[in-house]
């Protein structure tokens, strides 16, 4: 009895470490996968692929530029199959920089984002506040917002999520900036 008893605890545990297994196994395989559209593209090896880039404007801050590229990438033959996006790098102080890529669908969402970032921060001056942040982040890791403490506003952005790279604007209105550049790469894109 009390063999049989240990037999079936042993084999529930093997059981459930292999479900465990599994589940990690499965988790891992999922964040190793790419976030975007455009990484999944650049992922894939043993292939010729042509990348169109279009430099747009660079943004300044006080600490660190953010440089914008339009981006389009196809195999030679497969242009309709090709993907589009936006590539942003981000650089901080100490010459140290991160690059995000936010799918064309995204370079959407980023401009609405920042437009309602600048209708809020707009209406938050008339008061003065404890603390709030307004963020968006992308797959891609790249994060773009603005904080308000007491009467005072800061706004920034980020990219990557080890070793993140922040660039600090001298202005909330220099939020518009980006939202230009966003703006320029969808009319690019869109053509």
């Amino acid at each position: 009895m009390l063999r049989s008893m240990v037999g079936g605890v042993l084999a529930t545990i093997m059981m459930s470490s292999l479900g465990m297994t599994a589940s990690a196994q499965t988790q891992s395989d999922e964040a190793l996968k790419p976030p975007t559209k455009v990484e999944a593209f650049l992922a894939k090896k043993g292939r010729l692929i042509v990348k169109d880039f279009h430099p747009l404007d660079t943004a300044r801050g006080k600490y660190g530029t953010v440089k914008f590229d339009a981006l389009t990438i196809y195999e030679p033959g497969f242009e309709s199959q090709g993907v589009s996006g936006l590539r942003i790098e981000v650089s901080g102080a100490y010459e140290k920089s991160s690059i995000s890529f936010l799918d064309l669908d995204e370079v959407e969402s980023l401009a609405s984002a920042i437009e309602y970032m600048l209708r809020l921060a707009s209406e938050w001056t008339s008061a003065a506040r404890d603390y709030d942040e307004v963020i968006f982040e992308t797959k891609g890791d790249f994060q773009i917002g603005f904080y308000q403490e007491g009467a005072k506003q800061s706004a920034f952005c980020s990219s990557g999520r080890i070793g993140k790279v922040s660039c600090y604007f001298n202005s909330v209105a220099d939020l518009g900036t980006v939202k230009s550049r966003a703006d320029q790469a969808l009319s690019v894109l869109r053509k």
